[in-house]
């Protein structure tokens, strides 16, 4: 019989909920800046707890530093802003680097080093800063916001040789995160994202069931939905337990579009392995990824069936995105010829059109597969429906940022401001259909915070029990 000193993190859920409310009621989230003024304040306030290491340089010259506080005998790295229009990852660290520091009790109890990288790709969220002040509608929101596709993801480009896919062009982001993962060798790596809109999902490098009941019961402790619908994850990703899955690899895309009949899936892959895929497979590091929404909605886990099927509601979406995809189109080659600048907007509209388009084919399959054949569910309809317009009107907010750009340069051609009316047009139509479809109940970032605080303290005493 097991006779360890320490509790277990069931043994002590009501302290961890006391911690939770230590979290700041914050209303707006912190920019780059300050969170880099951030970090040498507690550098400052706690010098024999803290270090601070420069482990690479971003794209554009911001420091990419690594955080390390206590002196456990295992490593945990914790690190956000892998997609930059999340930025409530970037909060919970602000959150438990000084948490940790003002409790060195329950940083010693919890037996970690723990290792934070508070934003990998700061260029980019940069671009995102215009909606971080509010107000937070999803109208502002996505007037100004910026997500690159796969090419330009720092944790999508490490390095890999997997049967005919050999990928060797990681991004100086990626470097300086592959430096800190070589360096610790972590026990546990924590992934800090968060959805538009929803409710709470995970993502684990592979299955460990002790937690999959914490992990249900935590969102309920904030008054946040799970988002049960399983329809948005590709068909190669594997359900442990409702909102719980298996985080996919490169290997396992490499794997799908091999089954599917692709000669060669290296030339429909243009990116690399994903962090979790690379530590993994290098040190057996157990990853976790925790999804919280920025704003949450009644039927993201209302499992109630509806008359209309999985299948025929997977075809009608891939029917919209054709048309989507069909019309941006032809917006950019109105104005194909008039461009100037080589502008992230531009490579992020028409690299995540292409990706659509490409991968059509291959979500048919899955819509006629027998597992969409089951009725769909009021959760499925907003995963397949409402969820997946969002993804169309970030679209649509770069389409219309990347023309903001030119015009700015003093290229405000006749093509130009066409198309520009034509798609600011459309993104206020369809936010405004999508406003009285939903109710909108934004995630106060306390909240959104306290999830992953829990999620990752549990994890992190799980795996070292």
């Amino acid at each position: 019989m097991r006779t360890a000193k320490r509790k277990t993190f069931w043994d002590q859920q009501i302290n961890f909920k006391h911690i939770t409310n230590r979290v700041p009621d914050w209303d707006a989230y912190m920019t780059i800046d300050e969170q880099y003024a951030s970090t040498r304040a507690l550098a400052a306030d706690f010098p024999s707890m803290v270090t601070v290491k420069t482990i690479g340089k971003t794209r554009g010259g911001d420091s990419i530093e690594l955080i390390s506080i206590g002196d456990g005998h295992e490593n945990a790295l914790v690190f956000a802003g892998a997609h930059p229009m999340e930025p409530i990852g970037c909060m919970t660290i602000e959150f438990l680097t000084r948490h940790l520091c003002e409790n060195r009790a329950l940083c010693q109890e919890l037996g970690y080093q723990w290792h934070f990288v508070k934003c990998l790709d700061s260029d980019s969220m940069r671009l995102n800063e215009g909606w971080f002040k509010g107000p937070f509608t999803p109208t502002h929101y996505h007037a100004n916001f910026y997500r690159p596709e796969r090419t330009e993801v720092p944790d999508m480009l490490f390095p890999i040789e997997y049967k005919t896919l050999k990928f060797d062009r990681p991004l100086p982001e990626t470097k300086a995160l592959k430096v800190a993962i070589d360096a610790i060798q972590p026990k546990l790596m924590y992934s800090l994202h968060n959805a538009e809109i929803g409710g709470v999902w995970y993502f684990l490098s592979r299955p460990y069931e002790p937690l999959y009941e914490v992990f249900t019961d935590i969102p309920r402790w904030f008054d946040l939905p799970l988002n049960l619908s399983d329809l948005k994850q590709s068909d190669y990703v594997d359900r442990y337990a409702p909102a719980i899955y298996r985080m996919p690899t490169v290997k396992d895309v490499y794997d799908y579009l091999s089954t599917i009949g692709t000669e060669d899936p290296s030339s429909e892959i243009g990116w690399g392995d994903l962090s979790n895929g690379y530590a993994a497979d290098n040190y057996g590091t157990f990853t976790l990824l925790v999804e919280v929404p920025l704003w949450t909605q009644e039927h993201a886990n209302d499992g109630t069936p509806m008359e209309i099927g999985r299948r025929e509601l997977l075809l009608q979406r891939l029917d919209k995105d054709e048309a989507f995809v069909a019309w941006m189109q032809s917006q950019l080659a109105a104005v194909k010829d008039d461009l100037r600048l080589n502008t992230p907007f531009h490579r992020a509209v028409s690299e995540r059109l292409a990706y659509t388009k490409g991968r059509a084919s291959a979500q048919r399959l899955w819509s006629h597969a027998a597992t969409a054949a089951a009725p769909a569910t009021k959760a499925d309809y907003f995963t397949t429906v409402n969820f997946e317009e969002h993804r169309r009107q970030g679209c649509r907010g770069m389409f219309v940022r990347m023309m903001d750009a030119e015009i700015d340069y003093g290229n405000d051609s006749y093509a130009i401001l066409a198309s520009r009316e034509s798609v600011v047009n459309e993104l206020r139509a369809v936010g405004k259909a999508l406003e009285n479809e939903l109710e909108y109940r934004l995630t106060p970032i306390r909240t959104a915070v306290s999830v992953q605080v829990c999620a990752g303290l549990a994890t992190a005493i799980a795996l070292r029990d």
